[in-house]
């Protein structure tokens, strides 16, 4: 080649055998996947720990100990004297029955329906109980959704004696925000409710509330 001659040589140009095998053997490298360092994971595991606890939370809220769902819980309780005052007509009967005809001894009040399984079921436990203290706690079942008819067949099935009437146009529950049925509210003698089950009650279990909650632990027998 001659001096001075600045063309590229042939040989610079042609493929490097020991570049193209070592491309060849060490592919282009893929950058690494990210892991989560250890604060990020014990960040995510304080997290779930707290959303497991607020559920557990709500859980309990809506079922207590004995198993009275919806329950509302100490604070939250509606007062009696709260509600209107309302005449509502005893049944079978054209005589009137109000909450505050009660006022100076203990009340029972049970919401009740004849289209209620739960209510048919409870009402024999409901009676036991009155028999056993209705000397000193008194007892009013409300009807609620039915004819007189179907009230009546209703109470001479159950064998109830207690004194009943109806909620003819639901202002009473409502008054009282009565959303399922059976509901029981226990009424101190100063008219503030202290108790409500929102379901079906057993016979032992309304003694073991009326005599902590109405009668200060002083109840011996009952049911």
């Amino acid at each position: 080649m001659a001096d001075g001659d600045d063309s590229p040589d042939p040989e610079d140009d042609a493929p490097n055998d020991e570049a193209r095998d070592d491309a060849t053997d060490h592919p282009r490298a893929t950058p690494p996947r990210r892991t989560l360092d250890g604060r990020t994971l014990a960040t995510c595991a304080v997290i779930a720990l707290v959303a497991a606890l607020v559920a557990g939370f709500v859980a309990s809220r809506l079922t207590d100990d004995d198993g009275d769902e919806g329950e509302p819980g100490p604070g939250e309780l509606t007062l009696a004297e709260d509600a209107p005052d309302l005449a509502l007509p005893r049944l079978g009967s054209d005589e009137e029955v109000r909450l505050t005809d009660y006022r100076g001894q203990p009340l029972v009040v049970n919401f009740w329906g004849s289209w209620c399984v739960p209510c048919v079921e409870e009402m024999p436990d409901l009676e036991r109980v009155f028999q056993s203290v209705g000397d000193q706690v008194a007892f009013l079942g409300v009807n609620v959704n039915d004819s007189v008819e179907a009230a009546t067949r209703m109470v001479a099935r159950t064998g109830v004696t207690y004194d009943l009437a109806q909620d003819v146009d639901g202002a009473l529950g409502r008054a009282l925000e009565v959303t399922t049925f059976p509901t029981t509210f226990l009424i101190d003698a100063d008219g503030t409710i202290v108790d409500v089950s929102r379901r079906e009650i057993s016979a032992e279990r309304l003694c073991e509330k009326i005599n902590q909650s109405l009668l200060n632990q002083s109840l011996e027998e009952c049911g």
